[in-house]
This record gives structure tokens, sequence and C-alpha cells, in this order.
């Protein structure tokens, strides 16, 4: 992260300097003062960061009670409730409230679909290769290299990392493939974190550098450039992130 932020910095003072004054991109703001017409009060912006205190909250919790636990899912909810509870508070009428509270519902529907379509895509992947013998072929030839632990965790890395770029959601190519690593890892005589952790780290940097990632397109449309100018930004960073992911976890993790 330290790496990330440092080059991060750098990157966009060069960019800057070299698009001159076309890097700066003029906002409309008429559009943004249509959106802040509606008149709520300024506690409501703890509202959408609630699930994010109720994470830490019983993060340091069961540091000293044990048996508490309590998933995502769960938290948000609670908080999707508190937020329904001050809304009907402060309208005074749940009937008004309800239309409102939809809208969860329907976002939750649009991403499930995203996501799952995102993981069947993953999982054709995966019994793609293995359907050609890719991993078996790898493994067979590096399972007497003392390096086979490298090969393995690079191959994965960058096989996320591609399918990351191409969907814009790498994450699914790590759940699709979650269920052969405790396989592929004993076959390459090493232990599963090996793979899993850069895997998962790649998942997440491997998005911002898809055109077709949601956050990119969100941002370029907001600012109302090509996601390619975008990417311009993010590629370098992105890719020395990812390039500290795979040493770090060459350094530190147990091969």
């Amino acid at each position: 992260m330290i790496v990330l932020a440092i080059v991060h910095y750098f990157w966009q003072k060069y960019c800057d300097k070299k698009e001159g004054q076309a890097a700066f991109v003029a906002i409309d703001e008429t559009k943004l003062q249509k959106q802040n017409d509606i008149s709520v009060p300024g506690y409501y912006a703890i509202l959408p960061v609630l699930p994010l205190i109720l994470i830490l909250i019983v993060g340091v919790m069961a540091m000293f009670v044990e048996n508490i636990k309590m998933d995502i899912f769960v938290l948000t909810f609670i908080s999707f409730f508190i937020a329904l509870i001050v809304e009907v508070i402060r309208k005074r009428s749940f009937k008004n409230v309800q239309e409102s509270a939809t809208e969860i519902f329907k976002g939750m529907g649009q991403g499930f679909s995203q996501v799952v379509m995102l993981v069947v895509g993953g999982s054709l992947f995966t019994v793609g290769i293995q359907s050609l013998g890719v991993i078996d072929s790898l493994l067979s030839s590096v399972q007497s290299s003392s390096s086979a632990g490298i090969f393995t965790s690079l191959f994965f890395s960058g096989a996320t990392a591609l399918f990351g770029i191409l969907s814009g959601g790498g994450l699914a190519m790590f759940y699709a493939v979650i269920d052969l690593i405790p396989n592929v890892a004993s076959k390459a005589g090493i232990d599963g974190i090996v793979i899993t952790l850069p895997m998962q780290m790649i998942a997440n940097l491997a998005r911002t550098i898809s055109p077709v990632a949601a956050v990119v397109m969100i941002v370029a449309s907001t600012v109302g450039v090509s996601p390619v100018r975008i990417l311009k930004r993010t590629a370098v960073p992105t890719i020395i992130g990812i390039i500290m992911v795979v040493v770090l976890s060459l350094i530190i993790l147990p091969y």
C-alpha cells in the first residue's frame, strides 16, 4: 500500500504535467446541484458507513469476548433497518418510506445477477483449462522442481489478473477456482495460502485496469471522459501494485 501510494502520487503528477491544461476536467455544476436538491439532516452521512462502523465494533468486541460472530450480510441488514427506522421517524410515516426502502432489494437483485454472471464465466474458464489439461500439465512439469510453489502461484495469479482485466471482476475467478486450490497445492507440495492470498489481492487490483469494470465506467461517466483516459491514470500504479503483491508473496509466504 505504501509503494502504491507513492507511485500513484508521482504518476498523477507526471500525467498532469504531460497533459497540461487538458488534464483538468470541468464539472457541470448544474447537474451536481440537481442531485443535491433533496434536503436531509447532516447526520444522514453516517448511515451509508454504518456497516463499516459495525464491522469495526464487532471486530473490537471479538478481541475481548469469545463466540462473537457476525457476517457482513447480517450487519448490512442491521444497518438497513436502522436507516429505515431513522427515515420513518423523520418523515413520521412508514408508508412514505416504503417506496425508497425497496431500492436496496432492487440493487441487490441487479448486483446478484452481475456477480452470478461473472462467477459462471470464471467457472467456465476453470473447467476449460481443466479439460484442456493445462493444470495437470503445469503440475507434472514443476512437481519435481524446487520452484513448484513459485510457478503454480504465478500461474494462478496471472490467470486471475487476466480474467479481472477482461471481465472487470477478478474475484469471480477467485471464487470459481477456490475449490481446486487444496488439491493443486498438495500436488505442488505447498501451502494453499501461497496460491490463494496473491490471487485474492490481485483480483481486487486487476479491476482498476479493466475498461469494463463498473468503477471505471462510473468515474468516466461522472467526469465526462473516455474510460481509456481513466485507465491511463490507473494502469501504472496498478501494475506496480500487482508486481509488489507477487514479490512480497515470494518473500513472506512459506514455499
